[in-house]
């Protein structure tokens, strides 16, 4: 029987110590370890990892605000940690990504110069709006300029919201505009707990699907004193069509987790305390650049700690009627009390080991953040290979997040904007109201950003050559991922500049004036009067 209690209670204590953790029976450590050894409460680098587990947006939830709030400090403090966000938002957004229609002719029953008349009318449309500041309700940015701004966002807060609105103003060509709705105004009215059908301010409906946002009138713990926070429900679909009216950008890693954390959580530790260290190792180097000194006594009482009234007062007295300040860039006269004396003080800084832990830290931060140290650092000291090789592990995260930003951001600004097209007559659409699988056929779109940029532009244009040469690529797709350009609008200029006297690109040798046109032309202006002839 006493045999039985120590064992229960030796199990308990275990478990109450962190070193075991009931399982409904299916693990025992004191039966033996267990069969992963990262699951082992036993072994010495893994006692006491006790971790909160759940559903997914159960573990986001109680640890949001924290996040949010830190990487909002290390943003505004940390200069590297500013780089990281302004590096992904050059590398995938850049200029912006400009519209290229790309309409299922085939489906639609339209030839080449049908497609190409409404494609470029509906480009010619989109940029008048996008390049203008109404399509901003506030009126401040371009379209472009909002894909910056809300990617941005979304790195900072994990997710970010836009709603499409119909504003219509006096003498204004279009009516769509885009309201932007930060991370931190969509919450629980009154902030009452999560429910399953409420979480974290997005209302879902018995699937799961998001149905409505519940938005704050103003920013948490930003109102005056007296004020009341108020909640407005603004519905995710539209109920005449059930088209899309409120965008949720974010990146949703799990199909059960609502409002994913800032971009910085996995390394928001590793950052601050290598911001810690980068500090102390700073103050240490300023320091050193003076004149460090230090003053012994006979007593080895210091300057400080001593009665004024007793004999020793006087050294006291004497060090705080003329106190030794260093100032920079000052010779200083140090005049000792007697007795006393002086040695000098090296903290042996700089360290000359700070940049290479430095670079190998930042390495593992990139890790987590997607990016070559490389690009984080702007540093390229490594050889050609090498610096190409972090620039395509780069280009591969910006193609990647351009594609999703394209899908959740722009494609579905796009649809909106041509629906309000084709009602309002601008662009012929037959049977697009009528027909998804018309509508759709419309819709179609590439979204081009800026083009990656090459460390031996001759070699890339080479290898561009040799793919086309192998029939394993296109002139339009080599022109895109090199210049970032459409291939047939350079195409319409390398003509039209053809037709005005420059050369053909496989042309050598000065540009060939163009031969005058044919006398029986009657489009054809009269030729000039020969020197020497009568008018």
């Amino acid at each position: 029987m006493a045999a039985s209690r120590l064992s229960r209670f030796s199990s308990f204590f275990r478990w109450f110590g962190g070193e075991h953790v009931a399982t409904d029976g299916l693990s025992d450590p004191s039966a033996g370890e267990t069969a992963h050894k990262g699951a082992s409460f036993l072994r010495d680098p893994l006692r006491g990892w006790h971790l909160p587990w759940g559903a997914p947006d159960e573990q986001t939830a109680r640890d949001l605000k924290t996040l949010r709030a830190r990487a909002a400090d290390l943003r505004r403090n940390d200069p590297l940690v500013a780089g990281v966000e302004h590096t992904k938002a050059t590398g995938v957004v850049g200029t912006g990504l400009a519209l290229q229609a790309a309409i299922d002719r085939d489906y639609l029953g339209l030839d080449d110069a049908q497609g190409d008349a409404w494609e470029s009318q509906a480009e010619r449309l989109f940029n008048h709006w996008a390049n203008g500041r109404d399509c901003h309700i506030k009126r401040t940015q371009t379209f472009y300029e909002q894909q910056d701004s809300a990617y941005r966002a979304v790195l900072r807060n994990g997710d970010h919201w836009v709603q499409l609105v119909q504003s219509p103003r006096p003498g204004a060509t279009f009516r769509l505009a885009l309201q932007h709705i930060n991370a931190l105004r969509v919450s629980n009215p009154d902030f009452l707990s999560d429910t399953e059908a409420l979480v974290q301010g997005v209302e879902r409906d018995e699937v799961g699907a998001p149905i409505a946002i519940h938005v704050s009138r103003r920013y948490p713990n930003a109102g005056r004193i007296g004020e009341v926070q108020s909640w407005q429900r603004l519905s995710m679909y539209n109920p005449a069509n059930d088209r899309r009216v409120v965008l949720h950008l974010a990146r949703i890693l799990d199909d059960d987790e609502t409002r994913p954390a800032p971009d910085l959580s996995p390394v928001i530790e590793q950052i601050k305390q290598l911001g810690r260290y980068t500090d102390a190792e700073i103050n240490a180097a300023v320091l050193n650049a003076f004149q460090g000194l230090v003053v012994q006594s006979q007593t080895g009482m210091g300057l400080a700690g001593l009665p004024y009234k007793d004999w020793r007062g006087a050294r006291q007295s004497y060090y705080q009627d003329s106190p030794i300040a260093m100032r920079e860039g000052q010779s200083n006269i140090l005049a000792l009390f007697p007795d006393d004396t002086v040695t000098g003080f090296n903290p042996n800084r700089p360290n000359t080991a700070f940049e290479p832990f430095l670079m190998g830290a930042w390495s593992m931060i990139g890790a987590g953040l997607e990016l070559p140290h490389e690009l984080l650092t702007k540093r390229f000291q490594s050889s050609y290979s090498a610096a190409r090789a972090a620039l395509l592990v780069a280009w591969s995260f910006f193609i990647g997040r351009r594609t999703w930003l394209a899908g959740a951001f722009c494609q579905p600004v796009y649809e909106a904007f041509i629906d309000e097209q084709v009602a309002f007559g601008r662009l012929a659409a037959p049977g697009y109201f009528a027909d998804p699988m018309i509508r759709a056929a419309y819709l179609g779109t590439e979204w081009v950003g800026d083009a990656q940029g090459q460390i031996d532009e001759s070699k890339a244009v080479d290898a561009a050559r040799q793919r086309i040469e192998l029939g394993i690529s296109t002139r339009k797709r080599e022109c895109m991922l090199l210049t970032g350009q459409d291939y047939d609008q350079v195409q319409r200029q390398l003509d039209k500049e053809r037709r005005m006297g420059a050369p053909s690109p496989q042309q050598k040798g000065p540009v060939q004036e163009l031969a005058p046109p044919a006398p029986d032309d009657p489009a054809a202006p009269p030729a000039p009067p020969a020197p020497g002839d009568q008018p």
